[in-house]
């Protein structure tokens, strides 16, 4: 038997969407209506340059069988501005059959009359990605240039993975996480 407890959504956290913050959240936001099932407010956040001419049923007709939109990689362009890598997971409903479906590429993003919206994609299919795929390699490589310049790295390591995958530390840098593994230790 389960008991109703005034705890029982304590760790549930609000997933707000800020497409008008910056360029990169207006690519999040987009993939995530999507998730939501939200075609309406993420067909808004298209320019008129992407959408040229179609009505949102036309486009909304493209995303049937869609069953999900997950985001694996998302992160801004390091020479171009308002460029915003993504790489994505999609399942869709194909004849009774679930379908997984890879995407990587990028989104260049426009700030037009205070909005930001999706300007222009260059995303290609991605079939049976390697396992390093999923892994952002810029991270990797920043964890491996942290790790030779903190010689207890290993050990506060299992410490700062649970910090970092707490709610609202998302956007920690590697020396704050390590410091806060440090100061639990």
């Amino acid at each position: 038997q389960m008991s109703a407890t005034d705890d029982s959504l304590k760790d549930v956290q609000k997933t707000v969407f800020e497409p008008n913050k910056n360029a990169l959240e207006a690519v999040r936001a987009f993939y995530n209506y999507l998730k939501a099932r939200k075609l309406e407010k993420a067909f808004g956040l298209l320019s008129d340059n992407f959408v040229m001419g179609y009505s949102f049923e036309q486009w909304a007709w493209g995303y049937r069988p869609l069953l999900d939109t997950t985001i694996v990689i998302i992160k801004p362009d390091k020479e171009i501005v308002n460029r915003i890598h993504v790489k994505l997971s999609t399942k869709d409903l194909v004849e009774d059959e679930i379908v997984y479906k890879y995407f990587e590429g990028y989104w260049d993003v426009r700030q037009i009359d205070g909005k930001w919206l999706l300007w222009k994609p260059k995303i290609r299919e991605v079939k049976d990605p390697e396992p390093e795929w999923f892994v952002d390699q810029d991270f990797v490589k920043e964890v491996e240039e942290f790790a030779k310049t903190h010689k207890d790295f290993d050990k506060y390591a299992p410490e700062m993975y649970k910090i970092a995958s707490e709610p609202g530390n998302e956007n920690l840098t590697l020396q704050e996480l390590y410091d806060k593994a440090r100061e639990k230790k």
